[in-house]
């Protein structure tokens, strides 16, 4: 892992990448991958509205 003009940058293995695709969901929730214990994604639940501002889909 490294930081690069404030992004940070992770190189994973075609194994944990794999991993990665397998576990991560479109689906609210906390992820975290054994191969890459000091890192965890949060997916949030995302809302998309109409132009009145109706939710029409939930994503996540």
């Amino acid at each position: 892992m490294a930081t690069y003009d404030q992004r940070v940058v992770i190189t994973m293995t075609s194994a944990c990448a794999q991993d990665f695709a397998h576990t991560l969901l479109a689906r609210a929730g906390s992820y975290q991958l054994a191969q890459l214990p000091n890192v965890s994604w949060l997916v949030q639940k995302t809302f998309i509205r109409d132009a009145s501002g109706n939710v029409v889909n939930t994503i996540g």
